[in-house]
């Protein structure tokens, strides 16, 4: 089941770059372009804990996953997204590990 899931999680990402490097670009300035992968990172990293029951960590795959495409489809280096991503998902398990008690 935990395959499945992030199988969907890794899916879900590729349309979502797909979508946001080959059809957004066409509608205005490049800089009105949404980053979907950095959306859904964080909506995935910021809900983890309320949408699923264990601490199963699908953030940090989809933080791995959605920046190595965004990786590919930009012209950085291999790995500048995804470490960014990543150190953004472990700020914000940090922050809600110390300060945030979520009610059971």
């Amino acid at each position: 089941m935990k395959f499945i899931k992030i199988l969907i999680i890794f899916f879900s990402l590729y349309f979502l770059v797909l979508l946001q490097t080959s059809f957004f670009v066409h509608f205005g300035a490049a800089v009105l372009i949404p980053n979907l992968i950095f959306i859904a990172v964080l909506f995935l990293s910021f809900f983890e804990n309320i949408l699923v029951s264990k601490q199963e960590f699908y953030s940090f795959w989809a933080a791995i996953a959605g920046g190595f495409f965004l990786d590919v489809f930009s012209s950085q280096f291999i790995g500048f997204h995804i470490l960014i991503l990543l150190g953004i998902v472990i700020f914000i398990k940090a922050i809600f590990k110390r300060y945030v008690r979520i009610p059971v």
